[in-house]
C-alpha cells in the first residue's frame, strides 16, 4: 500500500512508477536504473515540448479545416465598364487550399476552369491567399492587391461545386448552342 491509503492500491502501479521516474533511488525501480536526475528532467521537457506543439499543430488543423468544403462567391461593389474584372469571383476551399473556378475558351469551346491558388492563411482582419486575395470576414469584402479600387461583395456558398455548376450551365450550354449553329 502506498501511504497507508487503501483507495490508492488500484493506482498502485501507476503512482509507483511515475515516483520511480522521480526518484529510481529511492523506490528501486528498475525503469530508471542508470539514468540520472537531470537526464529525467531533459527528457521530461522534451516529452512536454512535442505534446505542447502537437496540441497547438491539431488546434491549427481543426481551424483551418473548418472553412474545406465550402466557397465563396463574390460578385463586384461598384461595377466598373473599363475594369476586365466586373465578373463574379468564385472560390472553393478544399484540402486547406483555394480554388478558383473561371469559364475559359478552349479553341471555339467555352469551358468550366479551376485554377488553384494555393493555401490560404488566416488574419487578424480575415484571410487571405495567392499574396493578392484579402477578405474580409466580418463584411465579407474581398480585396484585390493589384487594383484596389475593386473590392467584392462575397456570399459564403455552403456546396460550392453543385452553386458553381448552377451558375455557369446556362452559359455552358448557351456557349455550345452557339458554337453548333456556326458549324
Amino acid at each position: 500500500m502506498i501511504r497507508g491509503r487503501w483507495d490508492l492500491w488500484i493506482l498502485r502501479p501507476v503512482v509507483f512508477d511515475f515516483y520511480a521516474i522521480r526518484d529510481p533511488r529511492k523506490y528501486g525501480s528498475s525503469l530508471c536504473s542508470g539514468v540520472g536526475s537531470q537526464t529525467m528532467k531533459k527528457i521530461k521537457r522534451v516529452l512536454l515540448g512535442v505534446w505542447l506543439i502537437f496540441m497547438l499543430i491539431s488546434g491549427l488543423a481543426l481551424a483551418c479545416g473548418a472553412i474545406d468544403g465550402k466557397g465563396y462567391r463574390c460578385a463586384p461593389i461598384a461595377t466598373d465598364v473599363s475594369s476586365n474584372q466586373a465578373t463574379e469571383l468564385f472560390f472553393y476551399f478544399k484540402d486547406k487550399e483555394v480554388h478558383r473556378a473561371y469559364l475559359a475558351k478552349t479553341g471555339q469551346v467555352l469551358e468550366l476552369h479551376t485554377e488553384n491558388l494555393g493555401a490560404y492563411s488566416f488574419t487578424s482582419g480575415g484571410m487571405s491567399w495567392a499574396d493578392n486575395y484579402e477578405l474580409d470576414k466580418e463584411a465579407l469584402v474581398l480585396s484585390v492587391s493589384p487594383n484596389p479600387s475593386t473590392a467584392f461583395s462575397c456570399t459564403l456558398m455552403a456546396s460550392p461545386l453543385v452553386e458553381i455548376l448552377a451558375h455557369f450551365k446556362p452559359i455552358l450550354e448557351a456557349g455550345k448552342l452557339s458554337v453548333d449553329a456556326s458549324e
